[in-house]
């Protein structure tokens, strides 16, 4: 991980897009496995644009140095060890986060042994790249022949800028005295304005050790002052690991015309979760700010301080009165015009979350302040709120949702939001409201906007709705409905698992429906029991291979079913090479 001149975190990742954005409290695409969060309903994308042939990923390095020309100032450096390459990317902000684009292979050896593990800018402002070099690239070699792998050899490349001096030297000492550690406190702050990021972190850290208060005013200075983003973060940065952010400083960092630091006096505040008064009304001034990576820290802090980590659920130190949160979100959300901000709509999730777990009327008071302008970022959290609710496995919530649905306009953005989170949340469970659903899904069921039909039809068969479940199954055996239409409606009637639902999947499979309904009803019928193995031995002749295959897979899944096959093979009614090896 490393992170760019004001702050942002980056992380490449081995054997999956190398590059991702991380803002803090967001839950990431992953190689393998799921996420220790299951409320964020998402997991944010790599902010690549491109792939490349061979990969293996490892290091990671924002060149903020002083050695090389301009150009390279802020690209972003990783290196892939099947490519025996160190690429190099450019960063441009894409809404809240970034995109990162190629630029070039920025090293390519001739040497299948080289393998750029790490990138690191050196205190002479220069790329220094650690090389494992061995003949093995990866954990499978090792583990197939461990005593191949050399442990003990290794090699450490240092590529510096010589324009057309190719002999010139570049000392990789720049200056006499490097032991930070000797240097005066004052000297370290001068430090922080350094043009290479190596003496700036190095300077950082010390003066966090040393937590010498007589340089208070200088850091304050230094913040106030400074020539550059750069000094400025530096030593605010350092005020607050060291404990002497002043309560005047904040204010200021909100006013600062720099995004930069407006987005970290947010982060601050969150770091802070002290919840009080002042804390609360700086974040709901920097909740309509023009930029979005400061109303992204705005959600950051809020998230803090509704829970105690980013990415699960504990008890905050101190919990804030909620109308007064309400209002700051209330405020991000009205400054979100509709953009597809992934990263953005994420965080405000996850801002809103441990409040919605506690009562998700907080968030339905919320979203019925919704306008068309913001249906994007209120769409998103209509979804999730539905999640969260049918989540909490309470009649009592799900009556607070039924209320809601109930209670928006027949035109309005959010019906379909709130219809699929609900449909979505419902899959294996078997939880319905304790109010009668009728008053409020017949509407929904006759309404014109396609997709809000279909949603309720869903929903309304999941809670047993009378009206919805005959739609629903009627719509499995209508010739004239679109195709995936019929397969949605196919899906619901796989979870009704009544006989109702069986009789429509049976129809399904007879000849003339299109393949993939066909292979649907298939793998329905598996779920539901009954008279299914004769009905799909009795179609045999007329499925495709694929269908054979499914049926096969199907009969396979109990054992009475299996048997009847077995006796079907026995007989020659059915071939062999139709089974497959899985079944």
């Amino acid at each position: 991980m490393d992170f760019d001149r004001a702050g942002n975190a980056f992380l490449s990742a081995c054997v999956i897009d190398h590059m991702f954005h991380m803002a803090p409290g967001g839950i990431y695409v992953r190689q393998g496995g799921q996420p220790m969060f299951p409320y964020a309903y998402q997991m944010l994308p790599s902010i690549v644009d491109h792939r490349h042939k061979m990969a293996a990923y490892a290091g990671i390095q924002v060149y903020l140095g002083n050695q090389w020309p301009a150009e390279h100032y802020g690209t972003i450096f990783c290196g892939n060890l099947h490519d025996n390459a160190v690429h190099q990317d450019t960063l441009t902000p894409n809404g809240s986060t970034f995109k990162s684009s190629f630029k070039q292979d920025f090293i390519r050896a001739n040497d299948g042994w080289f393998m750029p593990v790490s990138q690191q800018v050196g205190p002479d402002g220069a790329l220094w790249v650690m090389d494992w070099y061995d003949k093995y690239p990866c954990y499978q070699n090792a583990r197939a022949d461990p005593d191949g792998v050399d442990r003990e050899h290794g090699r450490i490349w240092r590529v510096v800028y010589t324009g057309n001096e190719k002999e010139k030297k570049v000392p990789s000492r720049p200056e006499v005295n490097m032991d930070f550690g000797k240097l005066t406190s004052a000297q370290l702050v001068e430090h922080l304005a350094h043009p290479n990021v190596w003496q700036r972190k190095m300077a950082q850290r010390v003066l966090n050790d040393r937590r010498d208060d007589t340089v208070m005013g200088l850091l304050q200075k230094q913040f106030a002052e400074g020539k550059t983003l750069e000094s400025r973060l530096a030593s605010l940065w350092t005020l607050h690991s060291s404990g002497y952010l002043a309560d005047d400083q904040l204010p200021k960092a909100v006013a600062d015309k720099e995004p930069a630091i407006r987005a970290w006096a947010a982060r601050l505040v969150g770091e802070r979760q002290l919840g009080i008064a002042p804390d609360l009304a700086l974040l709901r001034k920097l909740a309509t700010d023009s930029e979005p990576i400061v109303r992204t820290a705005v959600a950051t802090a809020f998230r803090q301080l509704t829970s105690g980590s980013l990415t699960v659920n504990t008890k905050p130190q101190r919990e804030p009165n909620a109308p007064e949160l309400a209002e700051i979100l209330a405020a991000v959300i009205a400054a979100t015009p509709n953009a597809n901000d992934l990263t953005l709509n994420h965080l405000v999730w996850m801002a809103a979350e441990p409040l919605v777990s506690r009562d998700p009327k907080f968030a339905f008071n919320l979203l019925g302040q919704n306008s068309v302008r913001t249906a994007a970022i209120t769409g998103t959290l209509t979804y999730k709120t539905m999640r969260r609710v049918c989540d909490l496995q309470s009649p009592a919530q799900l009556d607070a949702a039924l209320d809601f649905l109930g209670s928006l306009p027949a035109s309005d953005a959010l019906l379909p939001f709130a219809l699929n989170g609900l449909v979505d949340g419902q899959k294996g469970k078997a939880l319905k409201p304790a109010k009668p659903t009728e008053a409020v899904l017949k509407p929904l069921l006759a309404s014109p906007r396609e997709d809000v039909a279909r949603f309720a039809r869903q929903l309304g068969a999941l809670w047993g709705d009378a009206g919805a479940m005959q739609a629903s199954l009627a719509l499995v055996n209508d010739a004239k409905a679109p195709l995936d239409e019929r397969l949605k409606a196919a899906q619901t009637a796989r979870q009704l698992k009544n006989d109702a639902a069986r009789e429509a999947l049976l129809k399904a499979i007879a000849p003339g429906n299109p393949e993939p309904l066909v292979l649907e009803a298939i793998a329905g019928l598996s779920q539901l029991g009954g008279q299914t193995a004769e009905a799909l031995f009795a179609q045999w002749k007329n499925f495709s291979p694929a269908a054979r295959r499914a049926a096969a897979e199907t009969l396979a899944s109990r054992g009475n079913w299996a048997s009847q096959l077995l006796s079907e093979l026995e007989q020659k009614r059915i071939l062999a090479s139709d089974i497959p090896v899985t079944a």
